[in-house]
């Protein structure tokens, strides 16, 4: 929990924990009695040790609740003078901005982060911040299912080892202390071997038969060479000593059947063997869930998506690191039974706690005892088998998002102990043993030991950890990434026809059913009906029903002075607590929110005779209750107020029918010219009403149209390019139109329009200012920009033309211009293909140049030849079937798009693309294009050096090319010369 929601949250949480200090005492002192009542000959004075135990408890309780009251530390009383300085907790519990102001204070200042990034990632934490932000009874209900899964699995767990230390003793053997690890393994492996050569002596001696030893090939593979890796099985704190504990702890961990030397084999090289198996599967799914997303139900392929953009780098740090090792078959058999056993145990586990991993804690119960990497490997591809079951399932039905919750919980959980093990081995911290009778440092860290780490990590555990240390020690360094992309994946071919044959059912593997229970929740109190206490009503509860057949139902609207309305009407059926009382209930379902929120109220009569209609909303999520006063006007069919969070609002709870109320003008407009608004109302609320009897068809698409505009517009409000000042007043215009009806299945079908939305994961637009949420849609990457494949500028569709200078990517060697080439990315692309996609897109654009040069070419042979013949008839092909867009079948002219998945050239024309993609016959919107567009050669600035280095370089070629000429001259010369004497020499033949 963050320390925000630690100060805020926190007097909440001191009651809880003092009641559940003295509930796990009374539990204490429950078990004691009873184990008291079994094993004790005599029960005299228990009850008055039990009395003197209680008083104990409650003594200890009232200090720990003083304490918990006194008790500020050091690091949160910045927090809460900040926080008194913005009007208390209740205040910023209420008050969204004060939230996002006190997470960004909270934030550490990073002048390397792009401001949009840097927003984003305070959004981001004011949202994580929330989550933690809730009311303790609920989330301790919550828990309780999460606990109670653990605790069974204690339970089992206590009782196998029980059952264990009764088979099993250790024996310590007079060691005292610790020994180092290097000696000790080499006189453990000597000790072995002599006692295999004493046997061999005694049956020699003796002239007996030798017996066969089962443990001989053992001995192949504990030699020096194996040394280390025997080593770190043994030394768990990587500390160079191994204590008598560990020394303990790895012999009677081994599996019951097994003799020591088999163990140590294992450890040897079982341990590595057993790793690269579980790689190559890990790899195998992975491969199999990308390969799978074209056959996913479209709800499906964005949490897909997310999931594995969240957590592929992570694992794959992990298995693209680790120094593989492929055993024969015969070698692989002596493992094998014991990689099975601890499988199935591990899985065991994990069914027994469905499959999340929330804690350290649930960690620990899952794996058991030992260092991390013993269970790592099978731990992840149990993990990653399961979620591809999930995926599977997810191929037909809507799969609930809380399944990729818990996979991100599992996944951020190993991570955590991942990172710990590492800082576990190379930090500053030691530990004192007992060695010889004296006292030492063992100095239970790598740097203590003054080793390489670099070095060490890069050997260590088969360099396991080598790439994810690399990562830590430097995030901003492009190393890991390269290294994991570099990594020669096999590939896997993905048939949908086989996988149909043992997908699982989804009772057996989904945790979460695919949750529709709001849309009908909203429906049903939309249609809730008056009760026979709600027909006794009397007094001034009374008002609140009418004699007609709509009884307690009101429709709820909130506005403030410049924002109407300010969300979308709901309906609330109010029902009496008791027909004699003046207090009143409700159940509320809001169409824009996922949360049944409870209404309670009173009828409050003040001495001047105002009657005041008092109520609360409560959130179940927070514990946070919103107070709103009312009064009921005179005709008793509006009741009218104000409420507060963090910025004043006004509501209003009408009879009216919501289709008449959908009509009626804001209170603006009422206050600025009352009698035209009103006529005006009138007006349109009986047009409204004659339309909607009508029913023609021109009124089902109006109001059809403006749902989908609703709907558009609102989802901008959380996805993309924000809403302009005009965009926002249409929304708002759109949403006081709605109906409480309409409004409920608009949002339900924004939430799956959502789930089909490519967001582009980690991703943001270099060139918005203010847009600070990551790209959705097209993404627009550059080519030019992009020299190895690796960072780029990104830009999402409305910055296509802008130019990106230094100042905003000071990691741009040059700025980048609207000219330069371009591709756009409509699915959301992962780091594994990002390195092939980048060459995808080239050959596709030199594919399109081509085509255009082509037709340029042959467009001047046919002026050459007259425009008749084979090179017009190739002409005509090229313009009629080449270079035309595949939608509108117009001639394309550059710029252009160029579709770098298909086979055949496909063209897309600017006009056509700005419709949000085209599918057309084998080419799909999803798939990538490439601008096509008049190569431009661009003129960079030469610094004076270069230009003094070209100055002399062209000097030099001039002096070349003049020795050249003299050269020429001179052997003309000479040619002429001997032309000349050649000539003399036959004259003279002639005149003797």
């Amino acid at each position: 929990m963050s320390l925000l929601a630690k100060v805020l949250k926190g007097p909440l949480w001191e009651n809880t924990f003092a009641n559940f200090v003295s509930m796990f005492s009374q539990r204490r002192d429950d078990i004691e009695f009873a184990l008291s009542i079994h094993i004790a000959g005599k029960v005299d004075g228990l009850h008055e040790k039990v009395d003197d135990l209680a008083q104990i408890v409650e003594r200890k309780t009232d200090m720990i609740l003083e304490f918990l009251k006194n008790y500020i530390p050091p690091e949160h009383t910045d927090v809460c003078k900040q926080i008194d300085r913005r009007g208390g907790r209740e205040a910023v519990l209420k008050n969204d901005d004060a939230l996002q102001e006190l997470v960004s204070a909270r934030l550490e200042p990073n002048s390397s982060r792009p401001s949009n990034q840097a927003t984003a990632l305070a959004r981001n934490a004011k949202h994580e911040l929330e989550s933690q932000l809730i009311d303790p009874a609920f989330q301790i209900q919550n828990n309780t299912q999460s606990f109670d899964r653990k605790f069974e699995m204690q339970q089992r767990q206590i009782l196998e080892g029980l059952a264990s230390d009764m088979e099993r003793n250790e024996h310590t053997k007079g060691w005292r202390g610790s020994v180092k690890a290097r000696h000790f393994v080499l006189a453990l492996r000597d000790y072995e071997q002599e006692r295999r050569e004493e046997k061999m002596r005694k049956e020699a001696t003796f002239q007996v038969a030798p017996t066969f030893d089962p443990d001989a090939w053992a001995f192949d593979w504990i030699t020096v060479k194996r040394l280390q890796a025997i080593t770190e099985a043994l030394d768990d704190d990587a500390s160079g000593f191994i204590t008598v504990t560990e020394a303990n702890n790895f012999t009677s961990s081994r599996p019951a059947d097994w003799s020591l030397p088999q163990w140590l084999a294992y450890w040897a090289i079982g341990w590595q063997i057993s790793a690269t198996i579980y790689r190559d599967k890990i790899h195998e799914i992975f491969e199999k869930m990308f390969t799978m997303r074209p056959h996913l139900h479209e709800a499906n392929v964005l949490m897909v998506d997310s999931y594995l953009s969240a957590i592929w780098t992570d694992i794959c740090g992990l298995t693209t690191s680790l120094e593989p090792f492929y055993a024969t078959p015969q070698l692989l058999e002596r493992f094998q039974s014991y990689i099975d056993a601890e499988e199935e145990r591990v899985k065991k586990n994990l069914e027994a706690i469905k499959y999340h991993i929330d804690d350290s804690t649930s960690l620990a119960l899952v794996t058991g005892p030992g260092r991390i990497e013993k269970y790592l490997f099978p731990l992840i591809y149990l993990l990653l088998k399961h979620v591809y079951d999930v995926f599977r399932i997810g191929r037909k039905e809507i799969v609930n998002d809380r399944h990729n919750v818990d996979a991100y919980d599992n996944q951020w959980t190993i991570n955590r102990a991942v990172h710990d093990r590492i800082d576990e081995m190379k930090g500053d911290r030691g530990k004192l043993i007992r060695c010889d009778q004296s006292l030492m440092d063992s100095s239970a860290s790598l740097t203590h030991q003054r080793l390489d780490l670099a070095h060490h990590f890069e050997h260590a555990y088969s360099k396991l950890y080598h790439l994810t240390y690399l990562r830590l020690e430097d995030p901003i360094s492009t190393v890991t990434r390269k290294a994991i992309q570099a990594f020669p994946y096999k590939a896997v071919t993905y048939d949908d026809t086989e996988e149909d044959k043992d997908v699982p059912t989804a009772e057996t593997v989904l945790s979460y059913a695919y949750d529709q229970s709001q849309l009908y929740a909203g429906v049903q109190a939309m249609e809730d009906t008056a009760t026979d206490e709600d027909r006794k009503a009397t007094g001034k509860l009374k008002n609140i029903y009418s004699n007609v057949s709509r009884l307690g139902r009101w429709t709820f609207y909130n506005y403030t002075d410049t924002k109407y309305p300010f969300s979308v009407m709901w309906t609330v059926f109010i029902h009496t607590s008791n027909a004699e009382s003046t207090q009143y209930e409700a159940l509320v379902y809001i169409p824009d929110s996922k949360v049944e929120f409870k209404l309670a109220g009173d009828i409050v009569s003040e001495a001047d005779g105002k009657v005041t209609y008092q109520f609360r909303l409560i959130v179940p999520f927070h514990g946070i209750s919103v107070k709103y006063d009312g009064t009921l006007n005179e005709d008793g069919n509006m009741l009218s107020g104000e409420y507060s969070l963090g910025v004043l609002r006004a509501f209003s709870l009408s009879r009216m029918p919501a289709e008449v109320l959908i009509c009626r003008p804001s209170p603006m407009e009422l206050q600025s010219d009352k009698i035209r608004a009103l006529w005006r109302f009138a007006l349109t609320a009986v047009q409204e009403q004659v339309a909607r009897r009508r029913y023609t068809w021109k009124f089902l698409a109006k109001r059809r149209d403006l749902r989908h505009r609703y709907m558009d517009l609102a989802i901008r409000t959380q996805l993309g390019r924000p809403l302009n000042e005009a965009e926002t007043k249409e929304w708002r215009k759109c949403m006081g139109a709605l109906t409480p009806l309409e409004a409920l299945i608009c949002h339900h079908v924004m939430e799956l329009r959502k789930r089909t939305i490519c967001i582009h994961k980690g991703v943001y637009c270099d060139s918005c200012d203010a847009h600070d949420q990551e790209i959705t849609g097209g993404r627009i990457v550059c080519l030019t920009c992009d020299k190895d494949g690796g960072e780029s500028i990104d830009l999402c569709e409305d910055c296509i033309g802008t130019e990106v200078d230094c100042a905003k990517r000071p990691d741009l060697a040059v700025p980048h211009l609207s000219t330069h080439d371009l591709y756009k990315l409509r699915s959301l692309v992962h780091q594994r293909e990002f390195r092939s996609i980048v060459i995808m897109a080239r050959n596709a654009l030199e594919r399109a140049r081509t085509a255009f040069k082509d037709a340029q070419d042959v467009a001047h042979e046919r002026t050459e030849e007259g425009g008749t013949g084979e090179a017009e008839d190739r002409l005509t092909k090229i313009v009629q079937e080449d270079l035309t867009c595949i939608k509108c079948k117009e001639r394309v002219t550059q710029p252009c798009w160029y579709c770098i998945v298909c086979e055949d050239a496909v063209f897309v024309c600017m006009k056509c693309d700005a419709g949000g993609g085209v599918s057309e016959g084998k080419h799909a919107k999803a798939h990538g294009l490439v601008r096509c567009q008049e190569e431009i050669i661009e003129k960079t600035e030469v610094s004076a050096e270069e230009k003094l280095a070209l100055m002399v370089t062209n000097k030099l070629a001039q002096v070349d090319g003049r020795f050249e000429e003299v050269d020429t001259r001179l052997s003309r010369i000479e040619q002429l010369l001997q032309a000349i004497a050649l000539k003399m020499g036959a004259g003279q033949d002639g005149s003797s």
